[in-house]
């Protein structure tokens, strides 16, 4: 059956792409149904770990998400609709994302940490950072996360089935292959407006002393978000690229890496400022959070290169090349 394939057979048959002889629409739908079915079999498959599950599924959702931001313009309130729904599902499963990623997070800076703390320091530091996982029934009034992994497929069946429903606006002639490439070269400009809008905003935040820590990490989470579906949009229609615009992609996963990299010192942060300070000193913990500081700023100022770099082009420049690589790959 098709939920019991292995991930690895799922992603041999399936591709987030367009294909040149699909409508918008077809591809839209196609796409859609191949992340949701590739979501439900990853749930049921024995042989992966209820964290690769989770990170898997909610990655998921999140492609869903840019795929459909990618046409917006085509279908507001029903983009906007299932945006929410597939949000709203993910985020029931963040809070054991986010702890996992943490102890993660902590491991990988065991070396840079343990030269400002103890042994002993640093092993309490990890036990209670292990010890706020929320997995574990009745932590924070959340359910166990097996039920909350079926309530999550529930919502992922009931989506499928309103896929076929999905239109746009207005309607084409289906044998249109082309047809709304207006919607999808739009989406995809607008994306790389808002990156490069973010990047500049977070830019600011940086040199503005007056923002808090809390503000600066907020604008460089929205850049990240900003990119990360900027990074989807490349995805998708990476075989119209040309071939500066597919050497773009893979920068761009770069970048979310990076940014993604720095909003895990963040979450690790929050954690550690939440902990007890019986459970561990004032002072170890101001040590460990210097430490991430560092590490974020280090983070920040790679992102901010890279940027500069990948989002140099003005929106309508890019909207430019777009349009003439869809036309060379439909000709």
């Amino acid at each position: 059956m098709e939920a019991e394939r292995s991930t690895c057979q799922r992603e041999h048959f399936m591709a987030f792409r367009f294909q040149a002889d699909q409508t918008v629409i077809e591809n839209l739908k196609r796409i859609a149904r191949e992340e949701i079915e590739a979501a439900l079999a990853e749930i049921a498959d024995p042989e992966l770990d209820t964290a690769t599950i989770v990170h898997q599924v909610r990655k998921r959702t999140k492609k869903v998400r840019g795929l459909l931001r990618l046409v917006r313009s085509g279908m507001q309130e029903l983009a906007q609709n299932e945006n929410a729904i597939f949000r709203d599902a993910a985020a029931q499963l963040s809070s054991a994302r986010d702890t996992d990623v943490a102890l993660a997070t902590l491991d990988a800076l065991k070396t840079k940490l343990r030269k400002r703390l103890s042994k002993d320091s640093y092993a309490q530091l990890r036990k209670a950072v292990k010890r706020h996982q929320p997995q574990t029934a009745g932590q924070g009034g959340e359910a166990p996360i097996d039920a909350r992994l079926e309530a999550f497929a529930e919502v992922m069946r009931l989506a499928q089935q309103r896929i076929a429903d999905w239109t746009f606006a207005e309607t084409i002639d289906p044998k249109q292959a082309t047809g709304h490439a207006d919607l999808a070269i739009g989406g995809m400009t607008a994306s790389y407006r808002k990156a490069r809008r973010r990047m500049k905003q977070s830019k600011l935040a940086t040199c503005d002393e007056s923002q808090s820590a809390e503000e600066q990490a907020n604008a460089f989470h929205d850049w990240r978000k900003a990119v990360k579906d900027h990074g989807y949009h490349l995805r998708l229609l990476r075989d119209a690229l040309p071939d500066q615009l597919k050497q773009s992609g893979k920068l761009t996963a770069q970048l979310g890496e990076l940014l993604g990299d720095d909003h895990d010192l963040t979450i690790l942060s929050q954690i550690i400022r939440k902990i007890p300070r019986e459970t561990i000193s004032a002072a170890d913990a101001d040590a460990a959070l210097s430490v991430l500081q560092r590490q974020s700023q280090k983070l920040r100022e790679q992102a901010l290169e890279l940027g500069s770099e990948l989002f140099a082009d003005r929106p309508r420049d890019f909207r430019e090349q777009m349009t003439d690589a869809w036309d060379n790959w439909q000709s």
